[in-house]
């Protein structure tokens, strides 16, 4: 099998601002009339630390762990959204991803429009889009309101046209980050029935959900995350799945 997704020794650090000393509403407006520095704390902590792995073609991988584990942080890197603090991921192919609700949307321009420009930024050129246009509105279930501004769009809305660009575009990694956690059973179980279709495909999946039925019957095998690290990668879906729900939530891996 061919790797399409290798990640080697991915670490990212980030910075938490804490304000060390009680201050009052009157004091914050004080200091900004004087220019008065705050009594500030930077602490470092790891969101990832040395994460290696590699998928092949074709796989449907689940990534699980609890909420700050490093899940999200781990997509946006193999998405380009951010960089690592070291270490470094090989793609093989154009990747389609749905990371957080209305990223890549343009509030002012309607769903219609909208779909040509994340199309677009996802690699497609306009003779793809505009043959696929009417499965995406379709999907979606948004007819009505299609050309109308994104900004009266509901969240639920918004996730149903997310997934259905993200969902149709010709990448060969798709990545998604928790849209099948979300929005009513219907659009669940269809967002479901579409990941089987794309897995088949001989596309590549990894798919972030805090719901453990999804990734039982979606994927073949798990990442577990914890505390920014890999603690376990295994085709053994329902013990990974155990072992996760019995980590108790972990404080913060500082630097």
């Amino acid at each position: 099998m061919r790797h399409v997704i290798t990640a080697t020794r991915l670490s990212k650090i980030y910075n938490i601002h804490v304000d060390r000393a009680f201050r009052t509403f009157r004091d914050t407006i004080a200091d900004f009339f004087t220019n008065t520095p705050k009594d500030i704390l930077v602490q470092k902590f790891w969101a990832l630390k040395d994460v290696s792995f590699t998928i092949d073609r074709g796989e449907c991988v689940g990534i699980v762990g609890r909420n700050g584990a490093g899940k999200s942080t781990l997509l946006k890197i193999l998405s380009r959204v951010t960089r690592p603090t070291s270490g470094q991921v090989l793609l093989q192919g154009r990747v389609a991803s749905l990371l957080e609700l209305g990223t890549g949307f343009h509030p002012e321009l309607t769903g219609r429009e909208n779909i040509f420009l994340n199309a677009t930024i996802l690699g497609e050129d306009k003779a793809s889009i505009r043959r696929k246009i009417d499965a995406i509105i379709d999907f979606a279930g948004i007819e009505e309101f299609i050309d109308s501004p994104i900004k009266r769009y509901s969240s639920g809305m918004q996730t149903r046209l997310g997934f259905a660009i993200a969902s149709h575009v010709d990448g060969e990694i798709l990545i998604i980050d928790e849209v099948i956690s979300t929005g009513d059973f219907d659009f669940r179980e269809k967002c479901t029935r579409k990941i089987r279709e794309i897995s088949k495909s001989g596309r590549t999946i990894l798919l972030v959900s805090h719901n453990n039925d999804s990734i039982t019957e979606i994927c073949s095998r798990v990442l577990h995350i914890s505390q920014g690290q890999l603690v376990q990668d295994t085709r053994d879906v329902p013990q990974a799945l155990a072992t996760y729900l019995d980590t108790p939530v972990a404080p913060l891996n500082k630097v």
